[in-house]
């Protein structure tokens, strides 16, 4: 019997408040590699996380199987709910 392949990729824009330039080079690494962390911790791939000063981008691979990554953090017409 044949197997169904699906490769699905998410790419998630964030900015910080009111676009304050907040990621300065000290920082920048250390939280591009925290995003990245919690990213495999939710059992999804990171393949790039990088930015500017005031916004992340984060692109990722999503297992199949694992789309309520997705459906969780993103409502279809606000973008990115994120509760902490």
């Amino acid at each position: 019997m044949g197997q169904s392949l699906v490769k699905n990729y998410l790419h998630i824009t964030f900015s910080t408040k009111h676009r304050q330039k907040l990621i300065q080079p000290p920082y920048e690494n250390e939280l591009h590699n925290y995003l990245g962390g919690i990213c495999g911790n939710l059992e999804c791939q990171p393949l790039i996380v990088g930015g500017y000063t005031d916004h992340i981008h984060v692109y990722n691979f999503i297992f199949n199987g694992h789309m309520e990554f997705a459906t969780n953090f993103i409502h279809p017409a606000v973008g990115i709910i994120w509760d902490a």
